[in-house]
């Protein structure tokens, strides 16, 4: 896969700016649940953690199991479990401390109103996802079945959140070898590659990430001078005052309730980039994309890594 760096995914719309690459939106690779269902006696740890869980119960959608529940909030019972097996809890894929995983958001400390308006945008269609990106699209029925109150006490929740990065930024020339699984990359056995054009990001602990430990951190593989690079086009915008990062990101990306884009420092690169590309390519169309589709035109897959990378090196 890692060799294969312009594969395109139907994305919709005509005469999109770039292609969407395959190494940004991993598939399932060899994942696959075992024939006998995932066992449900043998509890399994994680570092830090008093509990234990089965896998059984880690692999269960509707119900979050949460490893550190004193260090956070109160989840609302509803945001736990979602009362139908088929649907996935909000806390399962966003995690219960909001820190989210790569294969999906990390929605802590965003603005309430900035969160309902996007699962407002992806119920209603403005903000889409390409053909194939299974954990972005699982989004829509789980915001179809909760209630405009619930929807609301959920945007609350994960606002009041404090965001904790949990991401390593790496400049370099080389990554070792990685293959898709559930969604995101896997370090293998293979020899190291060329990083090339891509950013490349990982878990540390691969275990961890499978277990849903919220505390695992990533590695993100990004080119020699990315960072400096990304650093100078978001306070200049690139010689355009109008795509300086900060004058809706607030300084150091880190934004806040009085600023009209989300915070960005410190959060998955990837993520970042997805989210890039989509706007190019729109994907996100609502009323509050269109500043962020007029700063992404035109730029090369090379200036959105860099953005990304800076974005992502920063403390939030």
């Amino acid at each position: 896969m890692a060799a294969v760096l312009l594969a395109v995914l139907a994305i919709g719309p005509a005469g999109a700016a770039e292609p969407l690459l395959d190494w940004l939106y991993p598939g399932t690779g060899t994942a696959a649940n075992p024939p006998g269902g995932w066992d449900g006696v043998a509890p399994l740890p994680v570092p830090g953690s008093s509990s234990a869980f089965t896998e059984a119960e880690i692999r269960s959608r509707s119900r979050v199991i949460d490893w550190f529940p004193r260090s956070h909030d109160p989840l609302p019972d509803f945001m736990a479990d979602s009362g139908d097996p088929r649907i996935y809890a909000c806390a399962k894929c966003h995690m219960p401390n909001g820190n989210g995983r790569l294969e999906n958001a990390p929605v802590s400390g965003l603005p309430a109103r900035y969160i309902l308006d996007q699962v407002r945008e992806i119920a209603e269609g403005r903000r889409r996802f390409p053909e194939g990106t299974r954990p972005p699209n699982q989004m829509i029925p789980s915001a179809e079945h909760l209630s405009s109150a619930q929807l609301a006490a959920a945007a609350d929740y994960f606002s009041r959140l404090v965001y904790a990065k949990r991401v390593d930024v790496e400049e370099t020339d080389r990554v070792p070898a990685t293959e898709p699984f559930a969604f995101v990359l896997r370090v293998t056995d293979g020899p190291a590659e060329p990083l090339g054009e891509r950013i490349i990001e990982v878990y540390a602990d691969f275990e961890r990430f499978e277990r849903r430990d919220p505390n695992v951190r990533t590695r993100a593989f990004v080119p020699k001078g990315s960072v400096a690079a990304g650093r100078l086009f978001a306070t200049t915008g690139g010689g355009d005052p109008a795509k300086i990062c900060s004058s809706c990101h607030g300084p150091d990306l880190r934004g806040g309730a009085d600023w009209p884009g989300p915070p960005l420092a410190g959060r998955f690169p990837t993520y970042l980039l997805r989210q890039l590309f989509s706007f190019q390519n729109g994907l996100r169309q609502g009323e509050g994309a269109a500043p962020m589709r007029s700063v992404t035109t035109g730029l090369t897959t090379a200036d959105m890594i860099a953005l990304a990378a800076y974005a992502a090196s920063l403390d939030p």
